[in-house]
């Protein structure tokens, strides 16, 4: 059938049989056939109702969805937790909205992903940002120091929340007991986005989960590092600084009214198998990571990050790629196509393999063969120089409330230098803006956007153009 274009891009893929260092972590279903639940994907389509008299309403649970729930608050351990079926996006506009009214101080790492953003603009809360902590020779943007949060509790105690990321898509961590007991102490509750955190209890040698360090409230993506299908979250709760009961109304208007079954029943899987297998698939991984590491010991021209806050989740494989003199893009697109390993995504520096308990010997046997042999890769004669990433905060000069309400043009990208940005630019992923609605846009971001553009960056909110076109506020004599 010539006209289901995306069902058969889906099977073509299906069907290559690629190793996948990607999400989600259940590797295409290898994880549950690996596990003896073989007969979990047999009959999917059945599984796809909606709300029945035995199918339980997940905005108002009193049966099956509620016992899932409190089995995932048990075995995570939180006080209460939600399932989200919008994914880790909606969870965040639900708990920043939870904690903070139109007019409030949400206190938040500049380095966060722009659904966080959004959820100010939403809400029209007023964004106090902590200055952006960049790794600019590596282009890895870092979570904010200590330091740095605690400073920005002490200069603005009215804030009604602290919001931070952590682990980052990198796999850098923040000392989270430390953070939660500095916004405590004013009154402020921490909410963590841990998207890509929902496995750090398997294992001594991972961090500590947010959830048991503090955290008030934290959302955690289980399709990335634990299995459950795309797209589906869960909202942890503890402690009693959070409003539940405006949680609840939240997560009822920010989510659909006809959820997914399929979802749900992907995030009580995941649960299943983090408590009755996680441990050992985790020991395992831990093994393969052990045996990958030390093949970097012997290597000349890649390198493995190991982050730099001194809290690393090291199920996070950045390698560096820079002095092979290929980019990441030149790179990953070897891994796909001569190696059949798909990474989770490139950048100029270098390639990001997402590992997981979905995740075999095989794979890793298959990731070390590859790294072996592009490490002998040596372009001759010059490489163009990579992009530096962008380190200094833009100058906010409007809201991004009110920015996203003006008036706004289009300009091709070259000739944006002193507008204010009507739209975000973003390189996705992960996902982080490097400019917001509202926001001067300088040099520094142009000349990134656009070299890294040259190499095969994708940029969310430049268009597909010649031109490169983005949206501006219509403000003429904000035109510096």
């Amino acid at each position: 059938m010539e006209e289901l274009f995306l069902n058969r891009r889906l099977h073509e893929i299906a069907g290559r049989g690629m190793v996948s260092f990607h999400v989600p972590a259940h590797n295409g279903g290898r994880l549950f056939k690996r596990l003896g639940i073989s007969d979990y994907d047999a009959g999917i389509l059945g599984l796809d109702t909606t709300e029945l008299p035995d199918t339980d309403n997940l905005h108002n649970p009193q049966d099956v969805i509620m016992e899932g729930q409190q089995a995932a608050s048990r075995i995570f351990g939180s006080d209460e937790s939600f399932f989200l079926v919008n994914g880790t996006t909606g969870g965040i506009h639900a708990a920043i909205m939870s904690c903070a009214s139109p007019g409030d101080k949400l206190i938040m790492d500049r380095n966060s992903h722009m659904s966080s953003y959004n959820a100010c603009m939403i809400g029209r809360i007023d964004a106090v940002y902590i200055k952006p902590h960049i790794d600019a020779q590596r282009g890895i943007p870092l979570p904010a120091s200590e330091e740095a949060i605690e400073a920005a509790i002490n200069a603005n105690k009215d804030a009604k929340a602290v919001f931070l990321t952590s682990p980052t898509y990198y796999g850098d961590c923040i000392d989270i007991e430390r953070i939660s007991k500095a916004a405590h102490r004013h009154g402020m509750a921490l909410i963590v986005d841990a998207a890509h955190g929902s496995h750090l209890g398997l294992s001594d040698r991972l961090p500590s989960p947010a959830i048991k360090s503090g955290a008030d409230i934290v959302i955690c993506s289980l399709h990335k590092t634990l299995g459950s299908f795309t797209q589906s979250s869960i909202l942890h709760v503890k402690g009693e600084m959070a409003d539940r009961e405006r949680l609840r109304s939240l997560l009822r208007m920010l989510q659909s009214s006809s959820p997914s079954y399929l979802l749900m029943s992907s995030l009580e899987m995941a649960a299943f198998v983090y408590e009755k297998h996680g441990e050992r698939l985790m020991e395992e991984l831990q093994g393969h990571i052990d045996d990958t590491a030390k093949e970097f010991e012997c290597f000349e021209n890649i390198r493995l990050y190991e982050g730099t806050t001194g809290i690393f989740d090291r199920t996070k494989l950045f390698v560096l790629t820079t002095a092979t003199g290929a980019s990441g893009y030149e790179i990953e697109e070897l891994f796909r196509e001569c190696y059949s390993i798909q990474p989770e995504f490139s950048t100029p520096y270098g390639v990001l393999f997402v590992s997981s308990i979905g995740n075999d010997r095989s794979d890793f046997d298959a990731l070390r063969s590859a790294l072996c042999e592009i490490d002998r890769l040596k372009r001759h004669g010059s490489h163009k120089e990579i992009p530096k990433y962008p380190a200094a905060m833009p100058k906010a000069l409007a809201s991004i409330s009110s920015a996203f309400h003006m008036k706004k043009r289009v300009v091709p990208l070259e000739e944006s230098k002193g507008c204010i940005s009507g739209d975000y630019i973003i390189p996705y992923p992960p996902g982080i803006p490097l400019v917001a609605p509202g926001e001067l846009i300088e040099d520094d971001v142009l000349e990134y956007v656009t070299e890294a553009l040259g190499m095969g960056m994708q940029v969310n909110g430049v268009g597909m153009d010649e031109s490169k076109s983005i949206m501006v506020i219509d403000m003429p004599e904000r035109h510096l």
